[in-house]
């Protein structure tokens, strides 16, 4: 009997390493440099996370099936509308495979920030997106800041001063820090 709670035990304690090391491959940590990841404009156009250094990113990962995600996108909206598009850059990117409901999402809602889609989840295998909505918020370098889980509060006061305070304030450090 307690060689057999033993192995059960092994195994048990196996598998969690097993789980915690896929996780720690594909996990993201603050001050690491995002790996380049291409997206898919609603009109067809290629673009590259790389194109958006610079700025502030608020990069939201949401679906049209998921009920948090949809719940946060008018939040988003409103921290897209407050924020300088000089500073900063919310986006949205939808792991949708019809990219037609997405379009046909974002014109109902009048999501404006919400253009892109990641049909083939190039992002779970770049970015370890599992989870949605799953919100990463970089810094003008491309360098992770913080991850954010679940639906978020975006247009609270709060939230508004965290990732306004992200930003460099003076024009002159900013153009150094590229």
């Amino acid at each position: 009997m307690a060689t057999r709670l033993t192995r059960f035990l092994a195994l048990v304690v196996l598998a969690l390493v097993a789980c915690h090391a896929e996780n720690a491959a594909h996990g993201l940590r603050p001050g690491q440099i995002l790996a380049p990841l291409s997206l898919h404009a609603l009109d067809g156009s290629a673009i590259s996370t790389a194109s958006f250094r610079g700025r502030i990113v608020v990069m939201n990962f949401w679906a049209t099936w998921c009920a948090p995600c949809r719940a946060e996108m008018d939040a988003l909206q409103k921290l897209a509308d407050d924020l300088d598009p000089h500073r900063f850059a919310v986006i949205g990117v939808s792991v949708d495979n019809d990219v037609n409901l997405v379009q046909e999402s974002t014109l109902r809602h009048d999501w404006r920030f919400a253009r892109f889609v990641d049909t083939f989840r190039r992002s779970r295998q770049v970015l370890g997106v599992e989870t949605l909505p799953r919100t990463l918020v970089v810094d003008d370098q491309g360098r992770l800041i913080r991850i954010f889980e679940g639906a978020q509060p975006w247009s609270s006061p709060q939230m508004l001063a965290f990732i306004r305070g992200l930003a460099p304030s003076d024009p002159a450090q900013r153009l150094a820090n590229r």
